[in-house]
């Protein structure tokens, strides 16, 4: 009879592993079989930490094995230390990481005398220099690292150092952010880190798209070459980018589908920084609909704060978001007390400033000058009756919107300056502008965006229509969009100021009953506007902000 082949192939991964535990249990010794056949005992009933103890090898003499080779003779580099730093640099504690990282590089890994991997420990210093905002000394030992790469001949190491010196040269008043040049061995990451500085320059929609698809050439390319698998939670970033961008361009769907494969894909409760970024967008989109506890059901749900890391800094960005969140609803419902005694004494230290124009005063040189804060001096120029200055700012904001690409921001300069030339008489080209965004906005993606425009649009119609019956009769369902909308984001003046034109239309028509009604709602709006004014605390919202505060205690003490 032929031989039949061998169940294991004794050079397959298994094989080489039996051998390896037969030979190792030849070489122990009665004490160190004793000691093994207690720990499998114990493991087998339940005990998972039976078996992995460390193995302190002494040069001298060891009672569990009777033959000793040269492995077993010499200590080996551990990886508890590292892990010791991975969690001390998590909580924030500087000292203990400086010295477990020490710890670890200064274990032996190979025969040599010089380990040569004396870069990656500084690489790993430099790193948490950057997370946790020292960057003086950050930027002072990346050159001293860069120095040691080049010594070693590690280009690896070399090209992570020198995308780390340019995040650390930032934006000046004369340079903008500097790119990374596409060359062997880069981080495809911090290619991808220069789409994220497009944002933030300003620069055109269709620049970043190109830096993501550089960056996404650039992953595949280091994929091949290293000849292994690609690190799993790395490629999500590269979907988190392009949702950042669609949401700028204006492609609210795709932009959800983006975080969904983001959210849907990745894992949840770990220190995972792109996760955590889109679990924020999709509370603060959620918030801008006017979805209370939905939004805030996303951020205190305990897999979104779980695994917050202190070093990235995301407990204070988490703590900062509850609280925009807070802003955010109690500045729409017209809640000054409650934003004047309960959030500004509650505020975080760490803030994101580009989302603080609430708090900014209406000197013109506190306000930056892109296109955000273009429409905010146009809107605070509108309150206080200077259409005519709101104008400039409108159309730069426009300009700027359309030669970047940034078409959500461009819609909402098209209402405002239709809105303008309402004021100024000019009907039918008002009412050109508002029509010709309208299939882009009356999906609802912005219920906000939405309700203005059909707002504006109603009127510019009533203006054209020279009070005929059916030019009104056009005007009535964009109002009651515009109505039921401000009601759902509870922005009662606005509520009034729609049903106020809508009673005046009903009353033109000749229908007394539908005024009737509209001027009841009109009422009640106003009731409802001085209720919510009157508010010292919203419900709940104490227990939401002690809540945040007992788990960024939590976080800090946890080991």
């Amino acid at each position: 009879m032929p031989d039949k082949d061998p169940p294991i192939d004794p050079r397959s991964f298994f094989g080489i592993f039996a051998r390896r535990a037969h030979l190792t249990f030849r070489k122990m010794s009665f004490l160190g079989v004793s000691h093994f056949v207690e720990d499998f005992q114990g493991w087998a009933l339940g005990d998972n930490s039976r078996g992995y103890g460390t193995i302190v090898k002494d040069a001298i003499r060891d009672d569990n094995l009777l033959i000793r080779s040269s492995r077993d003779k010499q200590p080996v580099a551990e990886p508890e230390s590292f892990s010791v730093f991975e969690r001390a640099q998590a909580n924030g504690d500087k000292q203990v990481a400086t010295e477990s990282l020490r710890r670890f590089f200064e274990q032996r890994f190979n025969n040599s005398t010089d380990s040569e991997l004396r870069q990656h420990a500084m690489l790993n210093l430099v790193r948490m220099h950057m997370f946790n905002g020292q960057i003086a000394a950050a930027r002072k030992l990346l050159l001293e690292a860069i120095t040691v790469a080049r010594t070693s001949v590690d280009n690896i190491v070399l090209q992570q150092c020198m995308a780390l010196l340019r995040r650390t040269e930032g934006k000046t008043r004369t340079h903008k952010e500097p790119l990374n040049e596409l060359q062997a061995d880069i981080p495809p990451l911090e290619v991808l880190n220069d789409a994220g500085k497009l944002i933030r320059e300003g620069q055109p929609i269709s620049d970043v798209f190109e830096k993501i698809v550089q960056a996404l050439g650039i992953y595949d390319l280091s994929r091949d070459f290293c000849g292994g698998p690609p690190v799993q939670h790395e490629q999500w970033s590269f979907h988190a980018i392009q949702s950042v961008a669609w949401r700028i361009a204006g492609c609210e769907r795709l932009a959800i589908i983006e975080e969904n494969i983001v959210l849907a894909l990745s894992e949840s409760g770990e220190a995972d920084d792109t996760r955590f970024a889109m679990l924020q967008n999709r509370a603060s989109m959620l918030s801008r609909q006017g979805k209370e506890a939905e939004a805030f059901g996303i951020l205190l749900d305990p897999e979104t704060w779980r695994g917050l890391n202190y070093s990235l800094n995301q407990v204070g960005f988490w703590s900062g978001e509850i609280w925009i969140t807070m802003l955010h609803f109690a500045s729409r419902r017209g809640q000054q007390r409650q934003i004047n005694e309960f959030l500004k004494p509650r505020r975080p230290g760490t803030f994101n400033a580009w989302k603080d124009f609430f708090f900014l005063p209406l000197e013109k040189t506190n306000i930056p000058s892109t296109i955000e804060g273009l429409l905010y001096r146009a809107l605070q120029t509108r309150k206080v009756n200077q259409a005519v200055m709101s104008v400039d700012h409108i159309l730069k904001a426009l300009w700027q919107a359309e030669y970047q690409g940034r078409f959500r921001l461009y819609r909402l300069a098209m209402i405002l300056l239709a809105d303008v030339g309402l004021e100024f008489g000019m009907t039918a080209w008002s009412r050109k502008l508002v029509e010709e965004v309208m299939p882009q906005i009356i999906c609802g993606d912005d219920l906000e965006l939405r309700s203005f425009a059909c707002y504006v649009l109603a009127r510019c119609i009533i203006a054209c229509s020279g009070k005929t019956p059916t030019g009104l009769r056009e005007a009535i369902p964009y109002l009651h969009i515009a109505a039921g909308d401000y009601c759902g984001l509870a922005i009662q003046p606005a509520v009034q100021d729609v049903l106020y034109v809508l009673a005046v239309v009903h009353n033109s028509l000749g229908e007394d009953i539908a005024r009737d009604e509209a001027a009841a709602q009109h009422i009640a709006a106003g009731v409802e506007h001085d209720r919510l004014e009157a508010i010292a605390v919203n419900e709940h919202w104490d227990d939401i902000l002690n809540l945040t505060s007992e788990i960024c205690t939590a976080l800090a003490l946890r080991r």
